[in-house]
């Protein structure tokens, strides 16, 4: 499978269950050793290997560390980005994707740095680090500044971060569903993508 969440991840097959029907589920894990025990990618296939379910789980202290947490972002984000097949799919998970790539993570603030100088902006990050917070530094054009949020976050990005249970949106061919579960006693958040059956 060659989309951009596969690829960026490094996703690798780590174990396959083929029935005689050929289906079965085949799950991967990123390549990368830290990220490896903190995420878990499912795909079921039904009858002649046609898939119907791909499901991520990503655990809580992948989404929540301060070392990790903009690639927990990126990865449900472009988990979700590549399943999504048309615009009206798009238009219809739209507040979850805006609040996945833009809402701050707890402990960081984002700072403009539009005409900010080197040194001021050294400054504003060792300043911020004397204080005990893990600064982070987003570049990038004007354009790809954050846009003005809503004061309430989506609820898909309330499941995100833990605050509630569950979201599901129907879309175009399939469920998009997002759960908190318990596993060996932590959070695990499962994002999955199903077929549906009309």
């Amino acid at each position: 499978m060659r989309t951009e969440f596969f690829s960026w991840f490094h996703l690798e097959e780590v174990d396959r269950q083929v029935r005689a029907d050929d289906s079965g589920i085949v799950r991967f894990r990123p390549g990368n050793p830290e990220f490896r025990p903190q995420v878990l990618c499912e795909m079921d296939c039904g009858t002649g290997g046609a898939l119907t379910r791909v499901t991520v789980a990503i655990s809580s202290t992948f989404i929540d560390d301060p070392r990790t947490w903009a690639f927990a972002r990126d990865l449900a984000n472009s988990f979700l980005t590549d399943g999504l097949v048309f615009q009206s799919d798009v238009d219809t998970v739209a507040d979850v994707l805006r609040d996945l790539k833009h809402r701050p993570h707890s402990g960081v603030q984002r700072v403009p740095v539009k005409g900010v100088s080197e040194d001021a902006l050294f400054d504003s990050l060792t300043d911020a680090m004397s204080r005990g917070e893990t600064p982070v530094a987003f570049m990038g054009s004007p354009a790809e500044q954050p846009p003005e949020l809503p004061s309430v976050v989506s609820r898909g990005f309330a499941v995100y971060s833990g605050d509630r249970p569950s979201f599901r949106r129907d879309l175009t061919l399939t469920r998009f569903t997002m759960e908190n579960v318990t596993v060996d006693g932590g959070r695990v958040l499962r994002m999955s993508l199903e077929r549906r059956t009309r």
